[in-house]
C-alpha cells in the first residue's frame, strides 16, 4: 500500500530544510532531485494492451518554481493530489488547479506554476507504443 501524498512529504521532509525523525522502511521507489526544487520517481512500467507500455510517475514542483515536464511520446492522464498553482498543456493558457484529472495529448509539454509555499504533487499515467 502507498502511503498518502500528504503523509509522503512529510515524510521525505524535502522542502521542511530537515530530515524526518523517523521514516520508516525506505520505499524501493524513491524521490530523486531532477533540478533544483522539483523531485520525481518512477513507480511502474510495465507492457499495455494493444502494443503499449504503461509508466506511472510521481512529481513534485517546489514552493516559487515553474517547471515543465517534458513531452511525453504519448497521451498521459495527470492526477493531481497536493498544492495550489496554476498549469498550461503545450504551451496553452494557464488553468488553475483543481481536484480533476487531465489529460495531456501526446507531444505536447506540461507546465506548472507554483507561486506558494506548500509543494505541488502530481500522479501522471503515460502510455505510450512500445519501440
Amino acid at each position: 500500500m502507498l502511503a498518502s501524498p500528504n503523509r509522503l512529504l512529510v515524510m521525505l521532509g524535502l522542502f521542511a530544510g530537515v530530515a524526518p525523525p523517523f521514516a520508516g522502511n525506505q520505499s524501493a521507489h524513491t524521490f530523486k532531485s531532477e533540478v533544483s526544487g522539483v523531485f520525481s520517481r518512477t513507480l511502474f512500467t510495465a507492457p499495455g494492451p494493444a502494443n503499449t507500455t504503461v509508466t506511472i510517475r510521481d512529481i513534485i514542483v517546489g514552493p516559487r518554481r515553474t517547471q515543465s515536464v517534458s513531452a511525453s511520446p504519448g497521451p498521459a492522464l495527470l492526477n493531481w493530489f497536493e498544492g495550489h498553482g496554476t498549469f498550461s498543456i503545450g504551451g496553452g493558457p494557464p488553468h488553475t488547479i483543481s481536484n480533476e484529472f487531465e489529460v495531456i495529448p501526446a507531444g505536447q509539454a506540461l507546465t506548472i506554476h507554483n507561486p506558494d509555499g506548500p509543494p505541488i504533487g502530481f500522479r501522471l499515467y503515460v502510455f505510450s507504443g512500445k519501440q
